[in-house]
């Protein structure tokens, strides 16, 4: 690739070169890479709150204005 910047002419012709071309130009900037992670242990670490607290929300039961408790169901 051939192109023109501030009246001067640069070329490359692989992508490494290009990349130190336009650091050296200001025109880009090295971002730092974040970790890299599989998807599928990302949800394998996930689960549902109510197993962490213990009962499923279906099974939560609220008192009422009676005093009795009910069932959210």
């Amino acid at each position: 690739m051939i192109f023109t910047y501030n009246i001067q002419q640069h070329s490359f012709s692989d992508l490494e070169m290009g990349m130190e071309i336009l650091l050296r130009l200001g025109l880009t900037v090295l971002l730092p890479q974040p970790p890299n992670t599989s998807p599928t242990k990302s949800r394998q670490a996930l689960s549902p709150i109510w197993r962490k607290v213990g009962k499923s929300p279906a099974q939560r039961s609220i008192p009422s204005s009676s005093g009795k408790t009910e069932s959210w169901i």
